[in-house]
């Protein structure tokens, strides 16, 4: 049995050459780069469930192909063109809400080229997006939540003639009941095989450099995931309250975690692995481990993390550094008490400085991201949001707008009190669009206000002769393990955030 699984490539031409090129599976936040047409995205999550899927599949004897049309920069036309070069018995799809009516054009021209071919949408949308996607046909079947083993499962009910009966699977050729359940969530992730990398983003072009995290310093750079999940459930997040159901942290074992990044530098020969976890710091004692084992191993790879600052210390970023830590992201997101209150994450402002302080005097490269139009925010807000990331000694960050993506206690919040305004998908979309106004702020004050922070963030540390040195330093080490071209991409893209 033959299988194709799809990331779709959106893409919509703006003025002058320029485009916005959308970012979706293996991001948790859907969302456009604005770029020139001819130039590379410089972020290209690798899509972990359908990574995950493929490994699930080829192991239960399936043959599994793969056309990641994002990762590939693939336009909507050369993309369709090449699914439709070959018929499969089943193709799986992730969705997404700016994007489906394409999604669904690709869905009836599969259906069209063969009738027998089962088209199945998975994603953290399917429960927003499943009536429009009955009334408007091309789709088989949704899977609602984590799709792994669902897919799996459905793939072998339907090969072996059963009916489907299967938590979470939506058969849309019957009526759609009112509660859309969730599917079973993974109790224990060592279950799942180490994704299928081996053939992505395309059977015929494999290549795990095509995947990129601007934050990465080496390359090959290999992105992970060691967990799923936190605790801390800020009330913004998709993957944990949607995808996720806000069930319980859960990790992959230490070996495992290990074993993967073992089999990683020895397959692909990576220079630095990056963990794309929710929260990979959630357990200090875990992440010790992880450090410990790889220093047994003595395995000679630097790697990087997405975490948070409040389960760092001083003693722990140490073990993270001696085991090859060079670079490490956490949220701040705002600085004001009643808006951290309302999101419900735990930020000590005060931690964070030591934390940076800590990870500068162990070489470890430090990125913060910060959020505007959160619930509770005013004019002054953000302005003291601005104000502390200037003055926090990080070497890069992240600024964008809140965005109420369907399903999370943000959204629900804001459309109950009527400060939802745009209810247009395109428009969700935290890179250049506000779709929230308050009583004492609009979305198009929040709009303004973000659109010169990076360039008043960057004016003010270019003003630090020592912070200017460090950039470069990691520039150059950057440039020096990366291709040339994208770096000057890169350049090109701050310069023009600069400009606008």
């Amino acid at each position: 049995m033959k299988v194709l699984l799809l990331n779709p490539p959106y893409r919509i031409k703006e003025s002058n050459g320029y485009e916005r090129f959308f970012v979706r599976s293996g991001s948790r936040w859907p969302y456009s780069e604005y770029k020139k047409i001819n130039e590379p995205s410089i972020y290209r999550p690798f899509p972990f469930f359908l990574g995950y899927t493929a490994a699930l599949l080829y192991k239960e004897g399936y043959k599994v192909e793969v056309i990641d049309g994002v990762a590939l920069q693939f336009n909507e036309k050369n993309f369709l063109d090449m699914v439709l070069s070959k018929v499969y018995d089943f193709v799986i799809i992730e969705i997404a809400p700016f994007s489906i009516k394409n999604d669904i054009l690709i869905a009836k021209k599969i259906k069209e080229k063969n009738i027998q071919t089962r088209v199945i949408a998975v994603g953290p949308f399917v429960s927003l997006l499943v009536e429009y996607i009955k009334e408007n046909q091309g789709f088989d079947y949704c899977i609602n939540g984590e799709y792994e083993f669902a897919v799996l499962n459905l793939l072998n009910e339907i090969v072996a003639g059963r009916e489907v009966n299967i938590k979470g699977v939506i058969d849309l050729s019957k009526s759609l009941d009112k509660t859309i359940e969730h599917t079973d969530l993974i109790e224990t992730l060592d279950n799942l095989p180490m994704p299928y990398r081996e053939i992505f983003p395309w059977n015929e072009r494999p290549s795990v450099e095509v995947y990129w995290d601007v934050f990465c310093q080496l390359r090959p750079a290999v992105q992970i995931h060691t967990s799923r999940g936190c605790p801390y459930r800020c009330y913004f997040c998709l993957w944990n309250q949607v995808l996720y159901k806000e069930s319980k942290y859960r990790t992959f074992s230490v070996k495992y975690v290990v074993n993967e990044i073992e089999y990683i530098i020895k397959k692909f020969d990576a220079k630095e692995i990056y963990i794309d976890d929710d929260d990979f710091t959630i357990n200090k004692n875990r992440v010790r481990e992880i450090c410990e084992e790889i220093i047994r191993r003595k395995l000679k790879i630097k790697w990087s993390c997405m975490c948070d600052a409040i389960n760092l210390d001083e003693e722990l970023i140490f073990r993270m550094a001696k085991s090859g830590c060079i670079g490490i992201k956490f949220g701040v997101e705002s600085v004001e008490k009643n808006v951290l209150k309302e999101i419900g994450k735990p930020v000590n402002i005060n931690k964070i400085k030591n934390v940076v302080k800590f990870c500068s005097k162990n070489g470890i490269r430090t990125h913060a991201t910060f959020t505007f139009g959160l619930i509770g925010e005013t004019k002054n807000s953000m302005k003291q949001t601005l104000t502390f990331a200037k003055s926090l000694d990080i070497d890069s960050v992240q600024f964008s707008i809140a965005t109420p993506y369907p399903g999370t206690r943000f959204y629900n919040r804001v459309l109950n009190n009527k400060e939802l305004k745009d209810f247009d998908w395109l428009n969700y979309d935290g890179s250049c669009k506000c779709v929230v106004s308050y009583i004492n702020l609009s979305n198009k004050e929040i709009e303004l206000f973000y659109k010169n922070v990076f360039k008043k963030w960057l004016i003010d540390k270019c003003m630090n002769l020592f912070w200017i040195l460090r950039q470069l330093k990691i520039f150059f080490r950057t440039i020096v393990n990366q291709d040339i071209k994208y770096s000057l991409v890169f350049i090109k893209r701050i310069l023009f955030k600069i400009a606008k």
